[in-house]
């Protein structure tokens, strides 16, 4: 007996809300109109007309565009000279002194065509060139479609203005073409890694001849910088210590801050070379590492820690040594062992901190078909990268699972898969020292109906295509909105396009802008017979 109350105070309320008094008005007890047709949800039209209809019989309407005054009027009601930008209409019931509660239907005219990118420029990020990303805008579509050739996200070098082509839609069918220029330009300079001090027996009362290695180096654009060094390897170094000071320089012509290791040259015996070892490999993403290290003729040793901060300064020291939080970069640690009359023998080990993640694989997409999904995608430019882990999940769980791993290869067919069922996938790029990026998420769906795609958006009638069953003699095809059926045909081919109004089981319907579900049976013999086999699959899709 509660139930009728409170369902009658409910409406009173959302009357109240509606623009209803609540002394001496009843809430609204007619069924709402229902707009079976109207504009697009984006258009370039100036004029809209409206259809709908009540399921109450012997009603009147009254319509509003705009919030503006109620005023009496009929289906189809056809509004003129619309300006840019959003409308709402607003449609009632009447009969007598009672009013339904309002229906609705929203939409923008759009008139302005979206806005290409703007020249740009871009800083070098890799010897094997630049991803660069655009986009147009618009000032009705946040999202406005782009197709440029070469495409957002393509690969620049450093060079002279490239040259790129687009054209840009929106929503509502406006469209621009036109060019831009993309510029990779250089102008970070090199970094030189550490270099280990060199050691060398004196040879002659000059000294001795000195062949070294040169310093490697990294850039942001050139793979091989150039690098000079003085004195040269193979010049004479006297007796004692020398500096060697080095420059590299990038094909940009950027030069690298100068740097510095010693060529010791002595007489006499040398001490052993301490065994050195380490807990980190040459490349790694931790932070801290314990150097281990031992001589055993009594000689002295001292330690250094060459980082990308500068030159270290020797200070006597004891294994382990240990540092903590270093940043990323190039380190080199020596260990000197000092003999009694002065000589000197390093072991050093350089290594590279890296924690920082590789670039996201690029342009992902799936496809989908039978019982597969697949994926493409494009590597990151980083140097360092090592490869793309595959991670999968159903929509709804939290359990990922790792599924591929691929090094040079851009593809994945996933055939582990049910149809019609909806599955995450992530990737993740892995770079040599082990770091992760951000994955990057994409759905996929496999299923027998080929056409749309899961939840695929669609500006018009698409056409729904299904793969074919053996001795089906037709098919039923079903479309359902707000959890209503409102088109059934039975097509003999496997596939089916979709008009843009038709009249179903007496109403009128049209695609507007909103979510549909299609169901695909296979039948078999006669259409009379009303054989049936098992549902083929289901999709869904939007319409703008």
């Amino acid at each position: 007996m509660a139930m009728p109350k409170i369902r009658a105070a409910v409406l009173t309320i959302v009357w109240f809300l509606l623009g209803g008094s609540l002394a001496g008005a009843a809430p609204p007890t007619l069924a709402k109109p229902q707009i079976v047709a109207g504009p697009a949800s984006s258009t370039r039209e100036t004029a809209a007309t409206l259809d709908f209809a009540s399921s109450e019989e012997g009603v009147s309407f009254t319509c509003r565009l705009d919030g503006s005054a109620w005023e009496p009027c009929v289906s189809p009601t056809t509004y003129a000279s619309l300006a840019e930008g959003s409308h709402d209409f607003s449609v009632r019931a009447v009969a007598g002194d009672d009013l339904s509660l309002p229906a609705h239907w929203s939409w923008k005219v759009d008139l302005t065509p979206p806005v290409l990118p703007g020249n740009q420029t871009k800083e070098a990020a890799s010897p094997l060139g630049t991803v660069v990303n655009f986009s147009a805008t618009d000032n009705l579509d946040p999202s406005p479609a782009l197709s440029c050739s070469p495409a957002s996200g393509s690969v620049f070098e450093v060079g002279p203005p490239a040259n790129v082509d687009c054209t840009a839609r929106d929503a509502a069918g406006n469209e621009s073409a036109g060019s831009f220029t993309v510029t990779i330009v250089d102008t970070t300079p090199p970094v030189l890694d550490q270099h280990q001090d060199v050691i060398a027996a004196q040879e002659s009362s000059s000294g001795a001849v000195v062949h070294y290695d040169l310093p490697t180096t990294t850039d942001n654009s050139d793979a091989a910088p150039l690098i000079r060094c003085t004195p040269s390897s193979g010049s004479t170094f006297p007796l004692g210590t020398s500096h060697v000071t080095c420059f590299a320089v990038d094909a940009s012509e950027n030069e690298s801050a100068p740097g510095r290791f010693d060529v010791i040259v002595q007489a006499g015996p040398a001490p052993a070379v301490p065994l050195l070892t380490s807990d980190v490999g040459v490349l790694t993403n931790r932070t801290s590492v314990a150097l281990s290290f031992k001589t055993g003729d009594g000689a002295s040793l001292a330690c250094k820690l060459d980082g990308p901060a500068g030159e270290g300064a020797f200070a006597m020291c004891a294994s382990p040594r240990t540092y903590a939080d270093l940043g990323d970069g190039s380190y080199l640690f020596t260990v000197r062992a000092t003999n009694s009359i002065g000589n000197v023998s390093e072991a050093t080990f350089g290594w590279v901190v890296d924690t920082i993640p590789p670039g996201q694989v690029r342009r992902v997409h799936s496809s989908f078909g039978d019982g597969w999904v697949r994926l493409s995608w494009r590597n990151p430019t980083d140097v360092d990268y090592a490869r793309v882990s595959v991670w999968r999940r159903k929509v709804g769980r939290s359990f990922w699972k790792l599924i591929a791993t691929r090094k040079e290869r851009t593809s994945f067919r996933d055939g582990s898969v049910r149809n019609d069922t909806r599955y995450v996938y992530a990737l993740r790029s892995i770079d040599r020292a082990r770091n992760d990026s951000p994955p990057k998420t994409i759905e996929g769906r496999a299923s027998k109906i080929l056409n749309p795609g899961f939840d695929a958006v669609r500006g018009s009638p698409p056409l729904i295509d299904w793969t074919s069953v053996e001795n089906a003699t037709y098919f039923n095809m079903q479309l359902w909105r707000g959890g209503r059926k409102i088109l059934s045909v039975w097509p003999r081919r496997s596939a089916y396009r979709l008009p843009a109004t038709w009249t179903y089981n007496g109403g009128r319907y049209s695609l507007r802008s909103d979510r549909y579900l299609v169901y695909v049976w296979p039948g078999f013999g006669a259409k009379s017979a009303v054989d049936y086999g098992r549902l083929l699959g289901w999709t869904a899709f939007r319409m703008r």
